[in-house]
């Protein structure tokens, strides 16, 4: 949001996190504004990865965008809700709020 300006505590939390959890895969964090997008950006990494170890080409120039490609399913937990965007809804059991998506 702001390439320039840094949040002391922000910073100290993605260093921790690098250097625990993140140590020797991750070279960077994202830090957002609200449950929804983060869950959203959470999904796009986590499926992004897995093409990437699974050779799926995503770019919708390259040639094999006609190939076979897995199924995916994301777990949820009945009764959740992970916010209001498409892909956080897509992401929780069915409900009232997100019948009309499955």
């Amino acid at each position: 949001m702001f390439p320039k300006n840094v949040y002391e505590p922000a910073l100290e939390c993605a260093e921790l996190l690098l250097e625990g959890v993140g140590k020797g895969w991750a070279s960077q964090t994202y830090f957002s504004d609200d449950g929804s997008t983060t869950i959203e950006v959470a999904l796009k990494m986590a499926f992004r990865k897995f093409s990437l170890d699974h050779g799926i080409v995503l770019d919708s120039t390259e040639a094999n965008m006609t190939g076979k490609f897995p199924k995916v399913k994301v777990p949820d937990l009945k009764g959740s809700y992970n916010g209001d965007t498409l892909g956080a809804m897509e992401a929780q059991a069915p409900s009232s709020y997100t019948g009309f998506l499955q």
